[in-house]
């Protein structure tokens, strides 16, 4: 069995500028996925393709087996990452002289992968029961059956027929953030802190988290220094026009709804359907790892075949870097990551 480990990067980036090389915790971000491929033993070859002749040099002062040109057409905005594995993958079978049975693609954006990550997505591919390739991805937090709608007999459009259960997403002031991640992940995109009598106090999402824990703040520390003060909401003397100008002017998926002496009475949703147990397992697919058979990879026009597997991965190792958020997201996780190691 002849294993080739591939990784394809472009040179530019929109979202963070020259982001595969990059330093992160110490190293260019592209370095952080070879030194995974060699660490884990599983490969008889490594490659990189891209277009950067920086990141070439970078490859090979690493020392892949060999740096790939990647050409010009598969480059592009609209370029999709299938050609670009294809033509990797042809040209290190040409300058190597090796035939490959099988190839894993590691993506430079997606360093919190770890070496159980890559063995899970190989052994799932090497497994006999005709699989195709493995891609990876992540249980969603955010369900497409959460904006369902139906159209009654007139054609007027209506939200589908699950209940928001909304008392679900309350949540008191002195909550920690590490708790209020986990009602925010079963429940929805934000929770609503109340007082003992339902008065809104606040409410906080899963950036507002994000943000605090970036600036210094605790998993154990309280939603009350971070939460929204000032949220959007809506009268319970609002009519449903009303109601649904306010959803389109602000963009959001909930509202709080109050009634005269502030306190919550119900919340309505862009999406009738909010609980996970409602809706079958949805999944975002992370890009961290491919991995296909020979024939399979160079045969395929599309990533998604009949019998393409999904090796599933924690949220917190799915993390691709596409801002500058993501970047300081990530490095913030490996430092804490590190930390923990050492204590």
């Amino acid at each position: 069995m002849k294993r080739l480990c591939s990784v394809c990067v472009r040179g530019g980036s929109k979202g963070v500028p020259f982001k595969n090389i990059r330093p992160l915790l110490g190293k260019p971000l592209l370095i952080h996925s070879l030194d995974q491929a060699r660490e884990s033993g599983l490969f008889d070859y490594i490659v990189v393709s891209s277009d950067s002749e920086d990141i070439l040099q970078l490859a090979e002062d690493w020392g892949v087996d060999h740096s790939i040109e990647r050409p010009a057409d598969l480059v592009t905005d609209t370029a999709a990452k299938l050609p670009a594995i294809q033509h990797c993958f042809s040209t290190a079978e040409t300058m190597s002289g090796i035939r490959f049975d099988t190839v894993v693609d590691l993506d430079a954006t997606s360093p919190l992968r770890n070496q159980s990550d890559l063995k899970g997505a190989l052994e799932l591919l090497e497994s006999g029961d005709s699989v195709t390739n493995v891609i990876t991805g992540t249980p969603a937090r955010r369900s497409p059956y959460f904006n369902l709608i139906e159209l009654d007999e007139s054609g007027s459009v209506h939200l589908s027929g699950i209940r928001l259960r909304w008392k679900e997403m309350l949540v008191p002031p002195e909550i920690s953030l590490q708790d209020v991640l986990d009602i925010i992940a079963r429940t929805g995109q934000i929770a609503f802190v109340v007082d003992p009598l339902l008065h809104l106090l606040g409410t906080v999402t899963d950036r507002d988290v994000r943000t605090a824990l970036l600036q210094g703040a605790k998993l154990k520390d309280t939603v009350k220094n971070i939460m929204n003060l000032h949220p959007t909401t809506a009268s319970d003397q609002m009519d449903e026009e009303e109601i649904w100008s306010l959803f389109h002017q602000t963009n959001l998926l909930h509202i709080p709804v109050l009634d005269k002496e502030n306190r919550l009475v119900s919340v309505r949703s862009m999406g009738a359907i909010v609980r996970r147990q409602d809706t079958p397992p949805c999944y975002d697919l992370n890009a961290s790892i491919y991995a296909w058979w020979r024939d399979s990879l160079l045969s395929a026009r599309h990533v998604i075949q009949p019998k393409t597997r999904l090796y599933v991965m924690p949220d917190e190792r799915s993390v691709d870097i596409d801002s500058e958020l993501d970047f300081r997201w990530v490095e913030f996780l490996m430092n804490d990551q590190r930390t923990q190691n050492q204590t």
